[in-house]
């Protein structure tokens, strides 16, 4: 599962098609950030899964068995136990929320995981192409989860023009640039090395919500413009297949 997750990624970012995760300069791919947020030691996922009582009436020699719901899937691969709650929320590109769910006593022992099943209302979509599902934990010990119920080609993003606003600061050690989202921004990242062969970034392929923003730490001695970082062959995203040309 997490192979194909890490491909899948790859394959839709906006770099060359490799399964490497640095190219040539030394410069990390959308999959190395992608790996790092996909190994960390706690970790949260939604998933399809079959429920037993579902396996049951529809299984049959030769036939996989359909998937019947969807869970919260947390992970746990550190040696200390974890409790906490999630506050899971279906809402639009807009940021409208459509309904809540409250998933209370998540207690997991060390190096274990569960599986939590996201109420109808959650999972019923009105429109896929333009909703979301967002699973926020109590604390800061697991990432939040965005579930995409649809595929980027079918998804209604905006445009990266209308969809958020950049900020190009220089500093000390390069640029700060900070993106702000006006609608739903998927997968965003800045492919520092089209300005700069040297320059580094600590953030990578980050999805925000309306009014949500980012600041990607840049190191450079680029002289020019910080700007240059936010043009739109650099600061690349899904949303750039809505991109009007």
């Amino acid at each position: 599962m997490k192979v194909k997750k890490i491909a899948a990624i790859a394959l839709a970012s906006a770099c060359a098609f490799s399964m490497a995760a640095v190219d040539f300069n030394g410069h990390r791919k959308p999959v190395w950030y992608a790996s790092r947020d996909f190994f960390a030691p706690r970790l949260a996922t939604i998933q399809p899964r079959t429920s037993e009582e579902y396996r049951e009436t529809h299984s049959w020699e030769g036939v996989k068995v359909d998937a019947d719901h969807l869970e919260l899937i947390v992970l746990n691969d550190t040696n200390e136990p974890y409790k906490g709650s999630w506050a899971v929320n279906r809402v639009d590109f807009d940021g409208n929320v459509l309904a809540t769910q409250q998933i209370d006593d998540v207690e997991l022992d060390a190096a274990s995981h569960k599986g939590f099943p996201l109420n109808e209302e959650i999972v019923d979509f009105g429109d896929a192409n333009n909703e979301l599902i967002v699973a926020v934990p109590s604390d800061d010990s697991f990432a939040r989860v965005i579930y995409n119920p649809a595929e980027i080609l079918t998804q209604e993003l905006d445009a990266p023009a209308d969809a958020f606003t950049t900020k190009a600061e220089r500093t000390a050690d390069g640029v700060e640039l900070t993106v702000t989202a006006n609608d739903y921004v998927r997968d965003l990242f800045c492919m520092v090395g089209k300005v700069d062969d040297k320059a580094t970034v600590e953030e990578g392929l980050v999805s925000l919500l309306p009014g949500e923003s980012v600041t990607f730490h840049i190191g450079t001695d680029y002289a020019g413009d910080p700007a240059d970082f936010a043009a739109a062959n650099v600061l690349r995203s899904a949303n750039d297949l809505k991109r009007d040309f």
